[in-house]
């Protein structure tokens, strides 16, 4: 496996754009990727940031990463200890291989996380979760879950694999899932239908599309609140 790494550039996938507005498929680069994480904290460029103290933000993106006005990076550069963990293959993904570089980087790291995913990476942590080992799971002590792609949708992405279908079970630990009434990539039916069998506290946002910075979520400092409520957790 290679070396969890802390943030780095890309998009995220909703509507057919990447975070920052490219359309999919445009040509992209990675001028940034920056050290591996080390000692709880990423090694990202920040401006006021501070380290908070408690469980430490442990950021998950979904396909194509996140971009530079995603909500991830902004909380990123406000949180000083925030950990955004790198995946090798952000286009078309195998699960497993999502979730073994999780169980890896919990694994083989101390201290109490709470987890913000986003999109696919929602649907990931699900899988991780029901079929991970108690020490692992113990490090976590909650999750954001936002805007989770309904990988059996037939308007999902062809190129990941092994995200369906959906674990429809309870979570072994805390968890608030934020959804939007008109996102692309989820009805807000079956995004209920997540948090009810995974035992979430459900917040609906109104026409909130895939809770990104295209409908407008950039810094979005309610969900950093959330965050906050469930650090306090436990």
């Amino acid at each position: 496996m290679g070396k969890t790494r802390a943030t780095g550039r890309g998009g995220v996938f909703g509507g057919g754009f990447y975070a920052d507005g490219a359309p999919r498929g445009s040509r992209r680069t990675d001028p940034w990727r920056l050290p591996e994480a080390r000692r709880g904290r990423s090694d990202s460029p920040r401006e006021g940031g501070r380290m908070t103290t408690g469980a430490v933000l442990l950021n998950l993106p979904g396909l194509g990463n996140s971009g530079e006005d995603h909500w991830q990076t902004h909380w990123e550069r406000r949180d000083r200890g925030a950990i955004r963990l790198i995946q090798d293959e952000w286009r078309s993904p195998k699960c497993r291989d999502w979730v073994s570089r999780l169980e890896e980087f919990l694994s083989n790291r101390g201290g109490q996380f709470v987890i913000s995913a986003h999109s696919s990476a929602c649907v990931m942590v699900a899988h991780w979760a029901l079929n991970s080992d108690a020490p692992s799971i113990g490090a976590v002590r909650a999750a954001l879950l936002v805007a989770p792609s309904d990988p059996e949708a037939p308007g999902y992405p062809k190129g990941p694999s092994g995200f369906a279908p959906v674990p429809l079970a309870r979570l072994p630990f805390p968890t608030h899932l934020v959804y939007s009434s008109n996102d692309p990539t989820v009805t807000p039916s079956r995004a209920r239908a997540f948090g009810a069998a995974w035992g979430s506290r459900l917040t609906e946002l109104q026409n909130a599309g895939h809770i990104e910075p295209r409908s407008g979520f950039g810094p979005w400092g309610q969900g950093f609140a959330f965050v906050e409520e469930l650090r306090r957790m436990g």
